[in-house]
């Protein structure tokens, strides 16, 4: 697809009927997806780049728009127990998008996209979910650690690591439970940035 065929097709669906306001149809979505890089800067009436503040990006607003929905916000729909880890570990995302002050890769889920599938191959995905949001065996053990904690402004960010040997491990789901000796906790996710357990 060349750089002007792209424009020329974009330009249509923004005269589309379903596309002059937001949210935008998913055929639309599909041919923003296949522009290359800066075609869609050039698009009229849209503006596909930049943050909206601190909390996220505007690409992440308009995949909102477009019906998308964060893990927590799949989970939340669904209810019955459904959490954020156990959409992801059934679904697949469709988009990622920047979120918060340090530009988290957050996923976005086409959930009513993959319900109208789950229905065509005969799966209960909403039972998947809530199976997979179950809350697994407690783990615990002794390990040395390593986190790190974000403060500031997105301009002007701020980062601390510490440090600590023969730390109580808790492992409840995609997270770590770090309890100090001084009886304080710590809760940080296993894929967080900079987050290392040394298990002895």
């Amino acid at each position: 697809m060349t750089v002007k065929t792209t424009v020329a097709a974009l330009n249509s669906y923004v005269s589309h009927r379903c596309c002059r306001r937001k949210p935008v149809c998913r055929r639309y979505r599909r041919v923003i997806r296949q522009a290359p890089s800066g075609v869609v800067n050039t698009i009229k009436g849209i503006d596909m780049a930049g943050y909206d503040g601190y909390s996220k990006s505007n690409n992440a607003i308009d995949a909102e728009n477009a019906g998308l929905l964060t893990a927590s916000g799949v989970a939340r729909r669904i209810g019955h127990g459904a959490t954020a880890a156990g959409v992801k570990a059934v679904l697949k995302r469709a988009e990622w998008h920047h979120t918060s002050k340090m530009f988290n890769a957050t996923g976005y889920f086409d959930f009513n996209a993959d319900l109208i599938e789950a229905i065509e191959t005969d799966r209960d995905l909403v039972a998947e979910i809530i199976t997979a949001s179950k809350t697994p065996d407690i783990i615990r053990y002794i390990a040395d650690i390593e986190y790190l904690e974000f403060s500031g402004s997105r301009k002007h960010p701020e980062i601390e690591k510490f440090e600590f040997k023969d730390v109580e491990v808790e492992e409840r789901g995609d997270w770590y439970i770090f309890h100090f000796s001084n009886g304080t906790t710590k809760r940080k996710g296993m894929y967080s940035t900079g987050t290392f357990v040394f298990k002895k």
